[in-house]
């Protein structure tokens, strides 16, 4: 079959399907409104819910409460490492410290604060992995012993919320 043939016949084939049946009829016109689904890499957590702030700041009145904890020195920086549970769906952070506070979860920078009189609420569920997660905090302050406090509240797939706190452990 010549070049030329085989695009009049695919001309002819196109004007037969796009063309409505019968000659009365208008042709029609279908649409859809697009919806983007998140997309979920193999092994990773599911993205959070959205979950109205004053539940997730409720959240943060169950469970034990975080204890304060005290440089070894004045004027000197350290480093809290607290492993998290596995399996949450989603997780949030409140923490600060006396005077300057950086927060990682695994690797991944969350949080910075440099005011001791404010703990904000972070969302960290992007920064979890689906087990072996890790919170680290540096610690600084100067002009005396440095302080830090935190609570990590993790809500699992099933079963109850799970409490991180910072302690003496």
């Amino acid at each position: 079959m010549s070049c030329s043939l085989w695009f009049v016949r695919a001309g002819l084939l196109a004007a037969l399907v796009t063309s409505p049946l019968r000659a009365d009829e208008a042709p029609k016109t279908w649409s859809q409104v697009p919806e983007v689904a998140p997309s979920i890499a193999v092994g990773e957590p599911a993205p959070a819910p959205d979950v109205a702030p004053e539940k997730v700041h409720a959240l943060f009145d169950q469970g034990e409460k975080p204890k304060w904890i005290w440089g070894p020195e004045q004027d000197s920086a350290y480093f809290v490492t607290k492993a998290l549970p596995d399996g949450a769906k989603s997780a949030w952070l409140k923490a600060t410290c006396d005077n300057k506070l950086t927060v990682w979860i695994n690797e991944q920078k969350v949080y910075e604060n440099d005011n001791w009189q404010r703990a904000d609420l972070v969302d960290i569920t992007a920064a979890l992995k689906a087990e072996g997660n890790v919170l680290r905090a540096k610690i600084e302050n100067a002009g005396g012993i440095s302080a830090f406090v935190a609570k990590v509240v993790l809500q699992p797939a099933s079963g109850e919320v799970q409490t991180v706190i910072s302690d003496d452990s």
